[in-house]
Order: structure tokens, then sequence, then C-alpha cells
């Protein structure tokens, strides 16, 4: 059966990332194990460096934005190349039948459960004295909330990729770190408000990116190769950022 958007896209990045990941000379993948909600194991991939790594980045999807989709990719990639260890928090809600029939506070504690356990358990796996925390839309709630809330982390940097700025945790998050964030959204993102990004933006134009036309993927729907040039866009101000 031929396999459809996301599912297809999913898989041929999954195979490329063995390809790019799984080689010898580069680093070693495996999976931790991660007691979360209800101690359910949380799904995760740990690539870590050869040699041992000063820095830990902590990967956050969204809710039906996976890891191996073109933003958390790419990201993934130049934080190895840097020479981070990276935790990919693979976490799925969008097909989990129980998590989309839950309250919204349940969920809320159930993510936070999930992204805790994940974070605990890639803090001890090196001796790091700097953490890198990317998320990705339900990715940066975790983010706000895990900062603002239980003092487990005082990451380095912290990407905010399009971020839900209708949650006053997430815009009160972005404000209180932004010496030390990023932040990329497109004007087409059902979550983009230009009263609050736009003063950022002036005030830092390196560190946050308003792509034009782009969606709540950071894509253009109508041009394809727009798209891929605000994705390198995006990429080169992140990698300038790390």
């Amino acid at each position: 059966m031929m396999l459809q958007p996301p599912d297809a896209w999913e898989y041929l990045l999954a195979i490329d990332a063995r390809c790019i990941f799984d080689d010898a000379t580069m680093v070693k993948i495996s999976s931790l194990e991660i007691p979360g909600f209800n101690n359910q194991l949380v799904p995760n991939t740990f690539y870590q460096q050869k040699s041992a790594a000063s820095r830990l980045a902590i990967v956050l999807p969204g809710y039906g934005y996976s890891t191996q989709m073109p933003l958390l990719y790419y990201a993934t990639r130049i934080l190895l190349e840097l020479g981070a260890d990276v935790l990919s928090v693979d976490y799925a809600y969008n097909k989990i039948p129980e998590y989309k029939q839950a309250a919204e506070d349940e969920k809320m504690r159930w993510l936070m459960a999930d992204v805790t356990a994940a974070c605990q358990m890639g803090l001890v796996q090196g001796d790091y004295n700097a953490i890198t925390l990317v998320g990705k839309s339900l990715g940066t709630v975790a983010i706000a909330r895990m900062i603002a809330d239980t003092g487990l982390i005082t990451p380095a940097s912290i990407c905010w990729l399009t971020p839900v700025l209708d949650m006053e945790l997430v815009r009160q998050g972005i404000i209180d770190n932004f010496s030390r964030s990023f932040v990329a959204i497109g004007t087409a993102d059902a979550y983009y408000d230009a009263a609050f990004i736009e003063p950022l933006s002036i005030d830092a134009p390196d560190r946050v990116m308003v792509i034009e036309n782009a969606d709540h993927g950071l894509e253009n729907k109508d041009d394809v190769l727009q798209s891929v040039f605000d994705m390198e866009s995006v990429m080169q101000a992140l990698d300038g950022f790390l």
C-alpha cells in the first residue's frame, strides 16, 4: 500500500537518518528506558557523540509534527555537527486515543510527566555544562511550563519553533528567557501574534525570524521552492545562534 504524507515523509526521513547517523564515524544511536506518565515508556532516540560531549540538546516535537519532520530533523543534524548529544523525545500523542480523549488538564499532566522524565534521564547521560532546549509548537508549551515550574533545567539556549503564542505561559517564557532564545514563526501561522513578535524582531533580528506566508509547519503552502528557501534561512540563523 502506498504511504501517504505525513507517514511517507517521516518514513523517508527515518531511512535518511539511519544512513546519516548510524555510521561508525558519527554518533551512537540508542533508546533510553524512560518511564513517563502512568509509568508508560516515553519513546525517544538518543544520539551520543563518540567523544564525551559538553552539551546536551533535548528536542520536543509538536502534537502532530514529529522529530523526523524538516524543522526538527535539520535542527538535530546541526546540533550533532556542533558536537552535542541529542535526546529526541518522540512522543506522538496524535496517535494515542487515550490522550486525544483526555481532559485538557490531564493532557498537560501527561505531557509534563513525559517531558520531565525524559529530561531527568537525559541529564544523567553525561557530564554536561550546557543544555539546549528545542521545541516545536506543543514542545514550546512543555519548555515554558518546565522552566517556569520545575526548576529542573536552566538552559543555556532555547529554540522556540512556531511557538503557541496564544498561551500567556509561552509568551512569558520567551520574554523571561529572551537573551538566550531563538524564535521562528510564520505570518500565516494561526498562533502568529504580530503585536508580540514584531518588537522582539526589531530588538534581535538575528534571533527572531518571521517568515512571510509560512504556516504552522513553517511552510508556504502555495510555493514549494519558497518553503525550501525559508527552511534554509531558518537553519542558517539557527546554526549561527547555536
